[in-house]
């Protein structure tokens, strides 16, 4: 079973193999300051999902909207075989487009509930019979085929949840915000600790904390602060902080008033329904000085 892991080195051949979308990268972040989104790899391996064993599993995949049978392996068999440390409670997805997904690992009900599969192979019809194949069709919302269409991709693999929500958000339901929405190929796994990884962004007195949640819970998924955190969207500091060019007023408009589909038209971020002009101030002040600061070391 151990023959599943095996340790390597970054370069040529872990590069080609996380290609492949079945091999996932998996490491803990080691303490310091990270630049350029490298991710503060340590003790980095690589899990061959193909060669790990595998479930067929009919699933509603809240992605599509719809139930389909996949192939493919449990991100909680990943974790209990690529096991971080005992201080480790938090996961980062990290996702081929630059999103990033946390998943607090270690609350049972909350991966219960999530129940992650990576999705290796999907059944399809093939002569009039079913068959599995590893080409996954492109994800695209209605009306989006008669637009300038930009789908989300799945080479390799596809994470299935069958739920909207997740913790970091708090929201559920057919329509609200969610990132699993906007995922594509998973490439990575990062074990960090929660509070360490919240420190990074957490700058002033308590007057910013509220804004701090609002980024937390809507904008880090795809956002990062100076090359920290996710980059699927633009910098939130650079080339130039975001606050000195968008008013409070500017981040309701653009967060809360967007066409459904606008990520798969290439155009724009989805809607955030729920994004409200409290949350707009609150997340500007607090962008307003993460702008001028360097987010801090990591430090479990």
């Amino acid at each position: 079973m151990r023959a599943i892991l095996v340790v390597l080195v970054l370069g040529p051949l872990l590069a080609e193999a996380a290609e492949s979308g079945q091999v996932l990268e998996v490491w803990t972040r080691r303490p310091g300051r990270h630049v350029g989104f490298s991710r503060g790899r340590d003790a980095l391996r690589a899990v061959d999902l193909s060669k790990m064993p595998q479930e067929e599993r009919t699933l509603f995949d809240a992605q599509l909207g719809e139930k389909h049978k996949y192939r493919g392996v449990p991100l909680q068999a990943v974790i209990d075989f690529a096991s971080p440390g005992q201080a480790e409670d938090l996961v980062l997805l990290h996702f081929k487009n630059g999103m990033l997904v946390p998943v607090p690992f270690r609350d049972t009900a909350a991966m219960a509930r999530l129940d992650v599969f990576i999705a290796l192979a999907l059944e399809v019809e093939d002569g009039g019979k079913a068959a599995f194949t590893s080409d996954f069709p492109p994800l695209r919302k209605k009306g989006a085929e008669n637009r300038d269409a930009r789908p989300i991709f799945f080479d390799g693999n596809k994470v299935v949840v069958k739920t909207r929500w997740l913790p970091a958000t708090g929201l559920d339901g057919p329509d609200v915000f969610s990132p699993w929405a906007h995922v594509d190929r998973l490439e990575g796994l990062e074990y960090v600790k929660a509070e360490a990884w919240r420190k990074q962004f957490t700058f002033g007195d308590e007057k910013l904390q509220k804004g701090l949640d609002v980024f937390l819970s809507r904008c880090a998924f795809c956002h990062g602060l100076r090359k920290v955190g996710a980059d699927f969207g633009w910098d939130f500091a650079e080339p130039i902080p975001i606050a000195s060019i968008r008013p409070p007023g500017a981040l309701v408009l653009h967060a809360r008033y967007r066409e459904g589909d606008a990520p798969e038209r290439g155009l724009m971020m989805p809607s955030i329904k729920e994004f409200s002009d409290a949350d707009a101030k609150a997340l500007w002040k607090w962008l307003k000085v993460a702008g001028d600061i360097e987010p801090k070391p990591y430090e479990p």
